[in-house]
């Protein structure tokens, strides 16, 4: 094991100095179907708040968890979560992402046509409404295969950021 976190560490994939306390509502009202690809965070905990139930005695189920800042993360490009995109739109983003992903890194023939049938899947489920952008990707017909998509890209997460609040959809 310790051969495997040097090895990360020396790769760039691991920077043990840079742990972060992100908060998760717990409990929320979502039920247990939504975010099945992706586990929300926020370095916020107000923010988190929006997102949990609350304790029998008033308090907020807020979990607390320390956490080793991911890496490679797609930044989304809009300044908060709720921007209303097409399924046209995110689309677009995938297969951005794909090309850039053959420019920069070795990509296999067959992981290049398992995200290319990922983004038609997706396409097909979707349809083309007009929702939230953490609504499309939260779905629950979507969700399992937009985090392998972004993990065949090589990330470990998505990062929204809005002003000092950081919110990371960590990939399941």
């Amino acid at each position: 094991m310790r051969k495997l976190i040097q090895k990360l560490l020396k790769e760039g994939l691991l920077n043990e100095n840079q742990k972060i306390t992100v908060y998760r509502g717990a409990g929320s009202h979502y039920g247990e179907e939504i975010n099945q690809g992706i586990l929300w965070v926020s370095t916020s905990k107000d923010y988190a708040k929006m997102f949990a139930s609350k304790n029998d005695d008033g308090t907020f189920n807020i979990e607390t968890i320390n956490m080793i800042k991911p890496n490679k993360t797609f930044q989304f490009p809009y300044s908060n979560t709720s921007q209303p995109i097409t399924t046209n739109q995110l689309i677009k983003i995938f297969n951005r992402l794909l090309g850039n992903a053959i420019k920069e890194i070795k990509l296999s023939k067959e992981d290049y046509f398992k995200i290319k049938n990922i983004i038609k899947e997706i396409s097909d489920k979707l349809g083309n409404s007009v929702e939230p952008f953490q609504s499309k990707i939260n779905n629950p017909i979507v969700s399992n295969k937009i985090s392998n998509l972004f993990k065949l890209l090589g990330y470990e997460a998505i990062k929204v950021s809005d002003g000092d609040i950081t919110n990371y959809g960590i990939l399941k």
